[in-house]
C-alpha cells in the first residue's frame, strides 16, 4: 500500500532497502529496484556512482507494467540497455502502485 507517498509490504517501508539489494544482488551483475508508480524509491542501479533513486523507468516499460502487465525484454537502464524483468507491484485491491524490476546489463566494461 502506499501512505504519505511511501511504498509499504505490509508494515514495511520498501523505499529503504537499497541494503538488502545490494547484499542480495552484489555477485551477480544483476541490478533490481523497486518503483512507487514509475520512480525509482530502492535501488541498486548507479548513475555517477550515486543511486538513481529519483529517476524514472521507460516510457514504454512505464505504460506496459503500470497498466498490469509484466515486461519482459530490453530496456534502458539509466541509458544503459539490460535484459529486463519488470513485474507490477499491487495493493490489495489490485490496483497498481508500482513495480519491481531486475535486469543484467547486455554488455559489461570486463568483457
Amino acid at each position: 500500500h502506499i501512505e504519505n507517498d511511501t511504498l509499504y509490504k505490509g508494515e514495511q517501508r520498501i523505499d529503504d532497502l537499497n541494503t538488502e539489494l545490494d547484499a542480495m544482488l552484489s555477485n551477480m551483475n544483476i541490478v533490481a529496484t523497486l518503483f512507487l508508480h514509475d520512480t525509482r524509491i530502492a535501488t541498486n542501479v548507479k548513475v555517477n556512482n550515486e543511486r538513481a533513486i529519483g529517476t524514472q523507468a521507460s516510457e514504454n516499460v512505464s505504460q506496459q507494467v503500470l497498466s498490469g502487465h509484466t515486461y519482459i525484454g530490453i530496456a534502458d537502464v539509466v541509458n544503459i540497455p539490460h535484459l529486463t524483468v519488470y513485474t507490477p507491484i499491487k495493493d490489495t485491491s489490485g490496483n497498481v502502485i508500482g513495480m519491481w524490476f531486475v535486469g543484467d546489463r547486455l554488455w559489461h566494461s570486463n568483457d
